[in-house]
C-alpha cells in the first residue's frame, strides 16, 4: 500500500507540475502573441480612423472653400452679365472647375437652360430644370 501511495503522489505531483507548466506557458503566449497581434490591430484600426477623420476635415474643408467661392460666383456673374462678358464667366467657371477639381460643372439660368458647361463647352442651350437632382 506504501507503494501505491508513493506512486499515486508522483502521478500528482507530475500532474500538478504538467498544469502549471501549460498554465504559465499559455499565459506568455497570451501576453506576447495574442496581446501583441491584438495591439497591432487596434493600432491598424485606429490609423484607418485618423485617415477617415483627416478626410473629413479636408472634405469640410472644400466645403467651406466651395461655399464661400460660390457666394464670390452669385455676387460676380450678375454684374459681369449685365456687360454681356460670356468670356469671363468662362474663365471663372473653369478655374472654380479646375480648383476644386470637380468633374461636373454647369452654369443655367432661372429657368433651368444651360449658359455654360465647364466639362463640355460645346452643348449648351438645352433645360436640365426637369432633372430629378433638381427636384
Amino acid at each position: 500500500m506504501f507503494v501505491r501511495r508513493k506512486l499515486f503522489l508522483s502521478l500528482v505531483i507530475v500532474a500538478v507540475s504538467l498544469y502549471v507548466f501549460l498554465a504559465s506557458m499559455t499565459v506568455i503566449y497570451f501576453n506576447k502573441v495574442y496581446l501583441g497581434e491584438v495591439q497591432t490591430r487596434v493600432q491598424l484600426d485606429l490609423n484607418t480612423v485618423q485617415n477617415i477623420y483627416e478626410n473629413n476635415v479636408n472634405e469640410l474643408g472644400q466645403i467651406i472653400n466651395l461655399l464661400t467661392f460660390e457666394r464670390n460666383i452669385s455676387v460676380g456673374i450678375p454684374t459681369v452679365a449685365e456687360h454681356d462678358d460670356i468670356l469671363y464667366i468662362k474663365k471663372y467657371l473653369d478655374l472654380y472647375q479646375k480648383k476644386f477639381s470637380l468633374d461636373i460643372l454647369t452654369l443655367t439660368d432661372v429657368s433651368g437652360n444651360v449658359l455654360y458647361r465647364a466639362h463640355n463647352p460645346q452643348k449648351y442651350g438645352d433645360n436640365i430644370a426637369s432633372l430629378s437632382i433638381f427636384k
